[in-house]
């Protein structure tokens, strides 16, 4: 296991402790996930059948770890005022020892009795821990006030990662149109696919699983494809459409509403606009334009979200009532389709959602003046 020490962890760890300090916050408790990679670049849970490993940010002195001896392993050679000044070790199966560990922590940390700051997507198991080693403290969860505040505008460094992961998604759909073909197996298709992202340079992607990978393309076959590519655990999200050899009427209304609709979202994106102003715009555009074919057609899905570290969605959710605003150094993925089950389900070959012109994904930074779209690729229907 590797830690990135690129990364201003120390800068992170700055900020976090001013927004902590205005808001009479004594730590920030961080269970394994995207919050303990951001502020220490490692996660990992602990021992079985507790899984604690906790990263604890105190608002005076150095971070500590409560975890097992294997992850101590993993990352010798770190620095240990990233990963954590002081580790507490407990071995599997020993819950008294585990729990015993993390009192211990909280006491010299003199935090027993103060208020301990927690993610929203805490598990309850590490709550009740949390709570029964520190029966005193005031446990809140400070994901909208501290955490999401932090990571949802990204450093120059950050938005570098995600940006040359946008680069091999250009990489990838321009191979796809080289080797998706009548014909061809869907398997020989893939391999080429996963080869073209090693040999980019990502440091992990995932291209998904075909039921039937010894089938051959047919005339006629949408392919929807969406690459999973990671840099130094960070991604941006984009998405194309692949018909092979003849489209329908119905698809190209489809696609056009899509493109109508995303290119009407970009000349709305700016510093100010609102994440209920940019859904809202969507999902009126492209249920006008579908009820050509699909009457009373209601799009049910939000625009998008934010992207960043990989393990899923993040902070804005462009979506209704989100009155947040954009801002610069903020990063989302924009989704311009009808959404899963609006359209007949059609012969995708495994590459991604399973609907027909799901939609057109993009990865967009707000910048000082507007915005940029990060991946660069077509959004023209791709007939091959």
């Amino acid at each position: 296991m590797s830690v990135n020490e690129e990364f201003d962890y120390e800068g992170r760890a700055s900020r976090a402790r001013a927004l902590m300090q205005k808001y009479e916050v004594d730590c920030l408790y961080l269970v394994p996930g995207r919050n303990q990679k951001y502020f220490s670049g490692y996660t990992g849970w602990g021992g079985w059948p507790t899984r604690l490993g906790s990263y604890i940010l105190p608002l005076e002195g150095d971070p500590v770890r409560v975890t097992i001896p294997m992850y101590v392993g993993f990352i010798m050679g770190v620095p240990r005022k990233i990963l954590g000044k002081k580790f507490y070790l407990y071995t599997d199966g020993d819950e008294d020892t585990a729990k015993n560990q993390l009192q211990q922590a909280l006491k010299d940390l003199k935090v027993k009795k103060g208020i301990i700051g927690v993610e929203e997507e805490m598990r309850h198991t590490d709550h009740l821990l949390l709570k029964e080693a520190a029966p005193e403290a005031t446990i809140k969860n400070v994901s909208k006030i501290i955490l999401d505040p932090l990571r949802m505008i990204k450093d120059d460094l950050e938005i570098a990662k995600i940006r040359k992961s946008a680069q091999i998604c250009d990489h990838f759909f321009k191979t796809a149109t080289e080797v998706i073909g009548e014909g061809r197996l869907l398997n020989e298709i893939r391999i080429e696919l996963a080869k073209c992202i090693v040999e980019a340079g990502a440091d992990s992607s995932r291209i998904p699983q075909m039921a039937d990978a010894s089938r051959r393309v047919n005339r006629g076959d949408v392919f929807d494809v969406e690459p999973d590519i990671t840099i130094d655990g960070y991604y941006a999200e984009a998405s194309r459409t692949f018909f092979v050899g003849e489209t329908t009427n119905r698809e190209q209304i489809i696609w056009k509403a899509c493109m109508k609709s995303y290119d009407e979202i970009e000349g709305l994106i700016r510093p100010g606009v609102t994440m209920h102003q940019l859904d809202v715009a969507f999902k009126n555009s492209i249920q006008e334009d579908l009820r050509e074919i699909i009457p009373n057609f209601k799009s049910k899905r939000r625009l998008g979200h934010g992207v960043g570290i990989a393990g899923g969605h993040e902070i804005p959710l462009i979506q209704e009532f989100n009155l947040m605003k954009a801002a610069p150094g903020m990063v989302f993925a924009i989704d311009a389709g009808p959404g899963p089950g609006a359209i007949k389900k059609q012969d995708c070959s495994g590459f991604g959602h399973g609907s027909v012109a799901s939609g057109i994904t993009s990865t967009i930074l707000i910048t000082k003046k507007g915005f940029e779209r990060l991946d660069k690729f077509t959004h023209d229907m791709i007939i091959l």
